[in-house]
């Protein structure tokens, strides 16, 4: 109801001093879904647009968050009420659907869906008490990588007993003040790999 009140708003604002000339939400005959990109990774996101079309004058608006949108296979993207697209973790080509007062529209969009994680850091032995950046890679199904490290999520597997030691969620780890092995893994969907530091 808010989407339809502001887009009717939007349509008399567009008519002030000529209301002969403001089409109404009826005269609407059909509408526009598209994309950003026709193909992202199954980390990131694309965003999608929405124009309504007039019959009379071929006239256009801007409806994109007026419109219902929904995922062909939500198990390879899913889509927000305001049209933003995230991949999930099975890749392939999906139609996201576009509703609006009984007006549809698709359009489709490949993701790439990721194979692999790698976890780097700058060095395995780190001293007590110390910070260290971990970073992770991702390799997808069209051996394109790249930096993923803000869309995994880190958790420390094994450490020393009684450690003080700490894991943020941008990679950053502080080492603690115990001697001994630590394991830690970054995980997105059903990946992950783990990556032993050495504490000393």
């Amino acid at each position: 109801m808010f989407r339809l009140v502001m887009l009717t708003v939007a349509l008399l604002l567009s008519g002030c001093g000529d209301s002969s000339n403001t089409p109404a939400i009826s005269d609407i005959k059909s509408i526009k879904v598209d994309v950003n990109s026709s193909k992202i990774y199954s980390t990131d996101t694309a965003q999608m647009s929405a124009i309504a079309y007039f019959d009379t004058d071929r006239s256009q608006i801007d409806i994109t968050s007026a419109i219902l949108y929904d995922s062909s296979n939500t198990t390879i993207a899913t889509v927000t009420d305001s049209g933003v697209i995230s991949g999930v973790s099975g890749g392939g080509v999906v139609e996201i659907h576009g509703w609006y007062r009984g007006l549809g529209d698709s359009t489709t969009l490949d993701v790439v869906a990721l194979k692999e994680i790698q976890i780097t850091t700058d060095e395995l032995n780190i001293s007590t008490q110390s910070y260290v950046q971990l970073s992770s890679t991702g390799s997808f199904e069209d051996n394109y990588t790249a930096d993923i490290s803000s869309h995994v999520s880190w958790s420390i597997v094994e450490s020393p007993d009684e450690s003080n030691l700490s894991l943020e969620q941008n990679g950053t780890l502080y080492s603690g003040d115990k001697n001994g092995t630590i394991t830690i893994r970054a995980t997105r969907y059903d990946i992950n790999n783990t990556i032993e530091l050495y504490v000393k």
